[in-house]
């Protein structure tokens, strides 16, 4: 490929024709071929900032429109470029850009007057100083704070304080996916939209393998695709008890070029890092079937970093936290791509674009305001992958739903019930989690009880266990704050009776 990489604040308007917007096309050899000195990660994370340009001879697609005064960039590849590339390289070919290398004419053909004849002033000669002379630092080409991992494009140029106001996450970071794993009660989650995009969501998880007392289940998608090739080929799957679901959400933050944030080597030397973004994921609340995902604006706030790592194989792993989920990228044996689960359901549901909470509560409407978490609330991280792995860091937040544990409460329903074994799919009447929601109330021997347990043929999984069932629960905990025993055995009785005929074996309870 014939091209060149140029700084943008070093290009002139006449080669404001010659911009490449489809960078996509080009592959990492042609990118690297013309800038040795960076990785093509690291060189398409600039293209997208707008620091840098792809100058070629004939461009497949121009990055920049012309306008009366100057050039605009194209709506057909802003999407291209981050929200900050777009006002960067927009500004830069505005026609109102003073920092540039395009001189402007005075508006005269006529020559200049002769300059008056020159007189020299007289040379005073000055007194040596007694005074040592000021010595200026070079701190003062430095940013004025240590470096942060995240923070707001919205925020001046070189500042790493944390915002004021409510704003969209994409301000911050570029949305990779959010993933979720179900082995039991994770409801079928809809058609829907996820940082303004329109997405198909999807709940449930393959069973993989057991491997010392855990499991690998495929993590489903739910929303949004990986950027990377190198990772979007992959299957992507957690290790960890089988009765519990992990929720998983995957961005890669903006960089501004400004140098208050941390490179990748930096990250590679550090153990956590300041941010000033993170964001949460919660439990699903009142009725709704996903879990919650807000952001917050923080102050002061350290971000663990985690290291990846890769067997002969090829397949990257990392673990969460100690003794918590490890996930992992793993090749197809064959060598295809591999695609991602993303079942889809309609029912009225979505999502849309979540925004960053703002550190002063008091300039916004209380109402949308939410206090920021205890640290002990926190489950994010920042993943740093091998060296030339090629793949940047990633900025993961994950949740974990449930705690109760039992490794006999299947063997207990097959035992009794051995001609289902592989038909049905193991519920409890009474959920599992009631076990957290409601400590002490019930125990774990009553819970895994065969008379607590049903079994729901796997074609009605989707729609009667994930979703009916699930619903019914969802509103018993919305309006039973503090139930009895008695409450959730009447509830559990409520849905046998709804719903008891489609089991297997199936339950009719009279009134």
């Amino acid at each position: 490929m014939v091209g060149k990489i140029v700084n943008v604040d070093q290009l002139g308007f006449d080669e404001a024709s010659r911009i490449e917007g489809d960078w996509s096309r080009f592959s990492d050899d042609e990118l690297t071929a013309l800038s040795s000195s960076k990785s093509a990660s690291s060189i398409r994370n600039e293209l997208e900032s707008g620091d840098i340009a792809l100058i070629v001879d004939s461009p497949s697609s121009l990055m920049l429109s012309k306008m009366e005064n100057g050039f605009s960039v194209s709506q057909q590849n802003a999407p291209l470029l981050s929200d900050y590339g777009v006002k960067k390289i927009g500004h830069r070919f505005s026609g109102n850009y003073y920092g540039g290398t395009v001189a402007k004419s005075g508006g005269s053909l006529h020559p200049a007057k002769p300059m008056p004849t020159y007189i020299p002033e007289p040379v005073i000669k000055t007194q040596p100083s007694i005074y040592d002379p000021i010595k200026i630092s070079d701190n003062l080409s430095k940013p004025k704070t240590n470096k942060i991992f995240a923070k707001s494009c919205s925020q001046p140029f070189g500042n790493t304080e944390a915002c004021q106001k409510k704003e969209s996450i994409n301000n911050a970071f570029r949305f990779w996916g959010m993933f979720i794993n179900s082995a039991e009660a994770m409801a079928a989650l809809p058609a829907a939209s996820v940082v303004g995009s329109e997405i198909a969501l999807g709940a449930g998880a393959a069973q993989n393998k057991s491997i010392n007392g855990k499991t690998a289940l495929a993590l489903t998608k739910v929303a949004g695709n990986f950027k990377d090739k190198k990772l979007d080929n992959m299957r992507f799957s957690v290790e960890m008890s089988p009765v519990m679901t992990t929720a998983v959400v995957l961005f890669k933050v903006l960089h501004f070029g400004d140098k208050t944030q941390y490179t990748e080597d930096e990250l590679r030397n550090m153990k956590e890092v300041q941010s000033r973004i993170r964001v949460q994921i919660t439990e699903p609340v009142s009725d709704n079937i996903y879990p919650t995902v807000r952001a917050y604006h923080v102050d002061d706030t350290r971000i663990p970093v985690r290291y990846v790592g890769k067997n002969e194989q090829g397949q990257y792993s990392v673990a969460l936290e100690e003794n918590g989920p490890k996930i992992y990228w793993s090749p197809d044996e064959s060598g295809k791509q591999v695609s991602h689960t993303t079942p889809s359901q309609d029912d009225g549901e979505s999502f849309s674009d979540f925004w960053i909470n703002p550190l002063n509560d008091a300039v916004n409407d209380p109402s949308t305001a939410y206090p920021i978490p205890e640290d002990s609330d926190w489950r994010d991280t920042v993943l740093v992958f091998p060296d030339g792995s090629g793949i940047e860091p990633l900025y993961i937040v994950y949740s974990i739903f449930g705690t109760a544990i039992s490794k006999d409460y299947k063997k207990t329903f097959f035992d009794k019930n051995p001609e289902l074994k592989g038909r049905v799919v193991v519920h409890h009447a009474v959920e599992q989690q009631v076990l957290r929601r409601y400590p002490s109330l019930v125990s774990d021997s009553e819970i895994h009880s065969l008379e607590n347990l049903r079994g729901i043929p796997k074609e009605k999984n989707n729609s009667l266990h994930l979703s009916k069932i699930r619903k019914e629960w969802n509103r018993f905990y919305k309006t039973n704050p503090a139930p009895s025993k008695d409450d959730l055995l009447d509830k559990a009785t409520e849905i046998d009776q709804m719903f008891g005929s489609e089991f297997n074996p199936p339950i009719n309870k009279s009134e």
